[in-house]
C-alpha cells in the first residue's frame, strides 16, 4: 500500500522487515526486487548496476521460496 501510494522507499522497508521475521516469504522477495528494478530505471548507469544485482538476488530468493510466483501475471496499474 505504502508504494502505491508513492512511499516507495517506506514500502520497501517493509518488504524488508517482511523478510526479516520470515525469509522464505516469496511476494516480499519479489516485490523488493521489483522495487530495485524501478529505483535502477532512475538512477545513473553505475548506481543501476548496483541495484539491479539486489533485484536479482531478490527473484532469486523468491523463485527459491515460490517457483511459480514468476510466471504470475503483474496486477493491473491504478
Amino acid at each position: 500500500a505504502l508504494m502505491t501510494q508513492g512511499d516507495v522507499h517506506g514500502g520497501a522497508e517493509l518488504f524488508r522487515s517482511a523478510i526479516s521475521e520470515n525469509a522464505e516469504l516469496a511476494p516480499a522477495h519479489f516485490n523488493l526486487a521489483r522495487y530495485h528494478y524501478r529505483l535502477a530505471a532512475a538512477l545513473g548507469e553505475e548506481a543501476a548496476a548496483a541495484e539491479l544485482d539486489k533485484a536479482q538476488t531478490e527473484l532469486e530468493a523468491a523463485q527459491g521460496a515460490d517457483p511459480a510466483l514468476l510466471s504470475r501475471p503483474d496486477p493491473p496499474a491504478d
